[in-house]
This record gives C-alpha cells, structure tokens and sequence, in this order.
C-alpha cells in the first residue's frame, strides 16, 4: 500500500458523495441546554488569544444491519490548520474500539458522543480546513481492526509524538479498514471554516455544524435543533425527537480553557526547568543574574511557542517571574519555600531550588499579565 495517496482518494471520495448532500451551521438560538434554553456563543474566536477544539458531538447510522451483517458507525477526521505554506494536520479515529476490554461484540450498540478531533489549536486567522468521513464498518471484521488503531494511537503521548509517527499509524489503519469486504463511506464532509473576513461558508466560531445524508434541498435549518449536544428534529426543541431517518454527522467547535496550569507538560517550554533549577543553586554572587538569563531564554521560547494564546504567555511570564523571586528571596534568607500540595492544597515546605511547573500556584480570579521584556530585578 506504499505511495498511496490517502488523503487524495478521501477527498475525491467526499467531493463525490457531498455534491448533493446537506450540510448545515445549526442557527445559534437552536442550541439549547437541558432546560431548552438558548446558548450563547461569539460571533468569532480572537486571533491568537483563543483555542480552537473541535469534536464530533455526535454519529449515527440509519441502518446498522443489512441480512446477517451488524455493522457499526466509524470517522476519520482529518483537521488542517495553520500557515498554508506549512500546514499541519491532526488526524482521528472516533469510533467504539476503545471498548477493547469489554469485546467485540455488540459494538453496533454503543451511543457515540463527544469524540475529540482536534485542539487546543491557537486560532491564528487561518482557514480550518475539516475532511470527515463517516463510514459503515462491519462489527466483527472491522472490530479488530479498529482496536489495534487506537490502541497504538493510545500508546503516543501526543505532545511528544513526531506527527508522521502518528500520521503512520492512521494511515495503516485506514488502508486496513477501507480494505475490509463490505465498509461503506455513508457520508463525506469537505469543507473550511473562514474567518470572519474570509469566503463564503462557514465562520471560525464556536457552535454546531451538521452533514447529513439528505438532498440540501430537503434540510430545513428552521427544524434542527442541539439540545444537550445531541440532534433533533422539530418545529420546536421540546417536541422535537432525535433522526432516524437517515445519517449524520454533528460537529461541535467551542473554546477551550486557558492553559496556564500545564505550561510545564509543553516540551519546548518543560525542558527550562532544569535551567531555572540550575541558576537558583548558583552561587549567592551570581545567582540573581543566571536567572535573569534562565528567564529570558524562557521567554524567547515563550513568545515562540504555538501553544499558548498571547493572554496565556502574559500570565506564565507572570507567576513564572514571581515564583522565581520568591525562591530567590528564600534562599537569601535561608527559609525553606512554601508552596500547596497539588493532592490535597494542604501547604507544603520545600527546597527552594527544587522549581516545579505544577507546584506554582495561580492566583484566583483574574490572571496576572507581565510583558515581555520586563527585568526581573529593580
């Protein structure tokens, strides 16, 4: 299978498939919680101060047996973003397999939900170019299959994965399944979301999006309604019951919290704790200078980092600065460092060179904002 071209055939595949098929962004006020009532969403996400997840709220098939075969429902996503002269994509498998330990049987039978495709991914003004393809899968012949997928993607820590390490083991997957007698692509989507000033379709914002296996012509945008996440069809979200009557995809975009408390878990950011642990057990003549040096290093890779939004850097540069100083006041007056247990908030004493990204604590509220730039001393 070497040298295919997945990501072209899928593509050709879904421009065919989608050509008559509808696709939908679920108007606001038809988003409703629990109580039936509305959601409120942003008009847009702000560039660069803003993660970007994407998750498939919901899949289903409208007939998962045909003669003695069961089948179940399966996507791979594939979510590009970023520079398009070097773009960059996530690829995901949303399906049951992860159930490997309760068997293959029965698959059919899972509600799938809330499946993550993709994010946090800083909103840089970019189009977010999304291929799905929900696809009919035999239960028992596909089971294995599937498994084996995620469980080797489940084996990657994500941050520390090189993407063709990940890219290879989609890619395998997918060849495999594609292969099985009988699976069948029931419905493809193909399509960008546009930032505000961008063409015309979809706007980058937080909300719901549906494909289903109907004529557009027949998709009536007044009749949907997500309500606690899950389609339904109605003139109102209290009457209205879920489809059965044909397939669907429903995908969700929202924002995603700030990331200041696992800055430490981010590999290019992670790897400066030893230097800060470095120049707090410098001498007493010199330390306040090595880490003024740690911490500029720290901050170029900070401000380079795709990781984080321009808000969350502000506020790492800020506690990060802080416990710093306060280390370096513990050490000249020879006082151990108080910090909170991560387990229990009970307070803690430790050794002031001992720096730990986790053990920082973050101040309740609003978070603080330092510039870049700043010296550390006055």
């Amino acid at each position: 299978m070497a040298g295919i071209d997945l990501f072209g055939i899928l593509k050709r595949l879904f421009a065919r498939d989608g050509k008559s098929l509808g696709h939908v962004w679920i108007p606001d006020g038809h988003v409703v919680d629990q109580n039936h009532q509305p959601v409120k969403f942003a008009d847009s996400y702000a560039v660069e101060d803003a993660y970007v997840m994407i998750s498939l709220a919901e899949m289903f098939l409208k007939r998962t047996r045909v003669l003695w075969r069961e089948f179940y429902p399966v996507v791979h996503s594939y979510i590009t973003y970023g520079n398009p002269q070097a773009p960059q994509t996530v690829g995901t498998v949303a399906g049951p397999g992860q159930l490997k330990d309760l068997g293959t049987a029965n698959l059919d039978k899972v509600i799938p939900l809330a499946f993550p495709l993709a994010g946090p991914i800083v909103y840089d003004g970019q189009n977010i170019e999304a291929l799905l393809g929900l696809y009919a899968v035999p239960a028992k012949d596909g089971a294995a299959i599937l498994i084996n997928t995620l469980s080797q993607l489940s084996s990657i820590v994500p941050q520390l994965a090189a993407a063709t390490q990940v890219a290879g083991v989609l890619k395998t997957g997918t060849e495999q399944m594609l292969g099985i007698d009988g699976t069948l692509l029931k419905l493809g989507l193909h399509n960008s979301f546009f930032p505000v000033t961008g063409g015309q379709g979809f706007i980058a914002r937080p909300g719901f999006a549906v494909a289903v296996s109907k004529p557009a012509t027949e998709v009536d945008p007044k009749k949907l309604w997500v309500v606690s996440g899950r389609l339904v069809v109605g003139d109102n979200p209290v009457s209205a019951q879920a489809p059965d009557d044909f397939d669907y995809m429903l995908i969700q975009l929202y924002a995603g919290p700030p990331r200041v408390n696992i800055w430490g878990t981010i590999p290019s950011l992670a790897e400066h704790t030893t230097a800060f642990e470095n120049a707090l057990k410098a001498d007493a003549a010199g330390r306040r200078a090595a880490i003024d040096l740690a911490f500029h290093v720290f901050e170029n890779a900070l401000d380079k980092s795709r990781d984080l939004t321009k808000s969350d850097k502000a506020a790492v540069r800020a506690v990060v600065a802080e416990d710093l100083k306060k280390r370096v006041i513990a050490l000249e007056t020879g006082s151990l460092f108080e910090t909170k247990s991560v387990a229990t908030d009970a307070l803690e004493m430790s050794d002031p060179t001992a720096f730990r990204p986790a053990a920082i604590e973050l101040p309740e509220g609003k978070m603080p904002q330092r510039p870049s730039g700043l010296p550390l001393w006055k």
